[in-house]
């Protein structure tokens, strides 16, 4: 115990002094001890914001107040943690003061000695308060513009940009009207990357000349590209394209014989590959009944689905369970939803929760490294950004088993609050989505922005 409280005293000595040195209740405010007054001016030049002074007081009640009257008996501490004075030109005036001093209570090697024991709870809330700030820090603080010197927000860079991420910026971060949302939103199949796939199609209703190939410009991949754009499915040119794709595409050619016949929307055999028409053919107002009701007989006892399960394995694999969970969800939205299907995708997301998303429910080992890189289109590929994504657009309630991946999601922001474009799977498309790898990347910024809020907000 006497380590423990050591490792404790030397953690909270990492804390710079820039916390608000009163703790309000009701109409009084009560000082602190001397030991841990800090600076307020610095604290409110390091801000400029009044909800982070929330979070500052938060941080400063939980690190210098909670945690030592709480635990001060049981780890032997003195009465008196005092908080040591940290050079001006670290913390004064610089947003990032506060980032600086999360990042070192976080890293602080102090934290392994420390979990388990009753600081859990603290170690929980430090988590949380590190996500809204630099939610609030990067959403907030300008960036500087390539173009003119200006500055502009994160959530600017994303309204600058291709329709189909600014209706969903407007949507899902910058909280603007529904009317706003549909008058941008119709943008998406006359301008951009949306209305040029639209422009590509043939005129069989294909896209690439096949339901499906190994590339990414097929008729399969190009309808989830739309989807994932949001194109409005109840729009002119969604129903001119999608009723040439019913009418005329097959699946000749392209999967087992025994479904050259086809029509598109019927599918094939595999789950993923029907996980991913079913999706964007319940998405467009297409009976996809038949696909949903064979996804339903191939769901594995774990909860998930294999496309190797005909070939006798009997474990999931999160890149088919994600595929087929966004059809079922589809089908829900949709108002196509039954019973079972909903008690599937109950099951198959419980599945991804009960391995944290990315971890073996055997050994707990990360499953694959390549899930923690991020990309988009992510196509039939699984990632942790994909997982996190899914859940919040399913209205699943976060708990502990997905702080990890947040932490992951949060982990990967870059100084100007960006997500950078980690991945392409190679395979050819008709349409670029972002500026290539490792340059920022305005979809993953997107999505992890509004995993981030859905955490958060929970």
């Amino acid at each position: 115990m006497p380590m423990l409280s050591a490792s404790l005293n030397s953690l909270l000595r990492t804390l710079p002094r820039t916390v608000e040195p009163f703790e309000k209740t009701g109409t009084r405010r009560r000082s602190v001890p001397q030991g841990h007054v800090a600076c307020r001016e610095c604290a409110m030049r390091a801000l400029a914001c009044v909800k982070v002074t929330h979070i500052l007081g938060d941080l400063y009640r939980l690190v210098v107040r909670h945690l030592p009257l709480r635990l001060h008996q049981c780890l032997n501490l003195t009465p008196a943690v005092v908080l040591p004075t940290s050079p001006a030109s670290e913390v004064a005036g610089r947003g990032d003061g506060l980032l600086l001093l999360f990042d070192r209570l976080l890293d602080c090697p102090a934290l392994g000695l420390l979990a388990g024991t009753q600081v859990s709870a603290f170690l929980s809330r430090l988590e949380f308060l590190s996500r809204a700030w630099r939610e609030e820090y990067h959403a907030d603080s300008a960036m500087q513009s390539a173009a003119g010197g200006g500055s502009v927000t994160v959530i600017d860079w994303l309204l600058d940009s291709d329709p189909s991420v600014r209706w969903q910026a407007m949507r899902d971060l910058a909280d603007a009207s529904a009317d706003e949302i549909a008058v941008e939103r119709a943008r998406v199949a006359r301008e951009g990357a949306g209305g040029r796939l639209l422009a590509l199609q043939g005129a069989d209703g294909t896209w690439g000349g096949a339901a499906w190939n190994r590339g990414w410009d097929s008729t399969m991949h190009v309808l989830s590209l739309l989807r994932e754009m949001g194109l409005d499915p109840a729009s002119d040119p969604a129903h001119r394209a999608v009723g040439l794709v019913r009418g005329r595409v097959t699946w000749q050619g392209c999967g087992p014989p025994e479904c050259d016949d086809n029509p598109f929307f019927a599918g094939e055999v595999e789950p993923c590959i029907n996980g991913q028409v079913a999706a964007s053919g319940a998405y467009f107002g297409q009976d996809v009944h038949g696909i949903v009701d064979r996804l339903l007989g191939e769901q594995l006892p774990d909860g998930g689905w294999n496309c190797e399960a005909e070939r006798g394995s009997t474990r999931s694999s999160f890149n088919t369970t994600i595929c087929v969970l966004d059809a079922l969800l589809e089908q829900e939205h949709a108002g196509a939803g039954t019973p079972e299907v909903t008690d599937a995708h109950l099951r198959g997301q419980e599945y991804l929760l009960e391995c944290r998303l990315f971890r073996r429910k055997s050994t707990g080992a990360v499953v694959d490294i390549t899930w923690t890189r991020f990309s988009f289109p992510t196509w039939w590929h699984y990632d942790v950004l994909r997982g996190l994504d899914y859940l919040r657009r399913a209205g699943v309630a976060p708990d502990g088993r997905v702080t990890e991946a947040i932490n992951l999601v949060a982990s990967k922001r870059d100084a100007d609050g960006r997500w950078p474009f980690e991945t392409r799977h190679p395979g050819k498309m008709l349409v670029e989505t972002d500026e290539g790898e490792g340059r920022p990347s305005r979809w993953n910024t997107l999505r992890a922005l509004r995993v981030l809020r859905w955490y958060d907000r929970a």
